[in-house]
């Protein structure tokens, strides 16, 4: 019944963020479609990643170790947000780094926003969507100092559907997300790297990561 009720909040909340205007990528928290890579602070307001005199972190974190990844949408707003997707080479995962406006509002649980803003990272996907697990991780959420939460759920059916598993996080002042996108195969092979990636990411000052600072490490 708890999931269940959360599947309904999150697309109640999916709604109430499409209606902000409907999410492309480059976009940023209705659904961008973004890359992998590490958002490019020379391009994000000013060369240090400020806007308006506030620096915005950048999510960056362990090595991936895939190799011939292509980038799909690489973005970085004037306001210090990104949007990042990659591809592996046999196109059976995509990872996305994304840091978006946090536009949670009074009376909604940060778990159903989450997720609900994770379901909008890919607007095109199918409209089959079935919510998994939302859990929050005491590791990684005292690592960072900001709750963190572990997300999994699905979208299309038969051989379009893909499994999504995401680290989501709330700061005073924007979300983020790194996530992976795979068909059903390629995610039980990589079960055990999510988990170590996820407790490698950090949120950095892109001052001092230089321009490459969300472009993950590939092996």
């Amino acid at each position: 019944m708890k999931r269940l009720s959360r599947s309904l909040a999150a697309a109640l909340m999916l709604a109430l963020l499409a209606g902000c205007g409907q999410a492309q990528p480059g976009t940023d928290v209705n659904g961008s479609s973004s890359s992998v890579g590490q958002p490019n602070p020379s391009v994000s307001g000013s060369s240090d990643g400020s806007t308006g005199g506030q620096t915005v972190p950048v999510l960056m974190g362990g090595a991936l170790p895939f190799t011939g990844m292509e980038s799909v949408t690489a973005e970085n707003y004037p306001d210090g947000t990104y949007f990042y997707q990659d591809v592996t080479q046999d196109g059976q995962t995509d990872v996305f780094n994304v840091c978006q406006p946090n536009r949670i509002t009074d009376g909604v649980d940060e778990d159903d926003y989450l997720c609900a803003a994770a379901r909008a990272l890919d607007p095109e996907s199918s409209t089959v969507y079935q919510l998994g697990d939302v859990v929050q991780d005491p590791d990684d959420s005292q690592a960072l100092s900001y709750p963190v939460y572990r997300i999994t759920f699905t979208t299309g059916a038969n051989e379009d559907q893909r499994d999504w598993t995401v680290f989501a996080l709330n700061t005073d002042s924007h979300t983020y997300f790194y996530a992976f996108r795979a068909t059903p195969q390629a995610a039980e092979d990589l079960s055990d790297l999510y988990s170590d990636i996820f407790s490698q990411l950090t949120l950095a000052d892109p001052a001092q990561s230089g321009n490459n600072a969300i472009r993950r490490n590939q092996t």
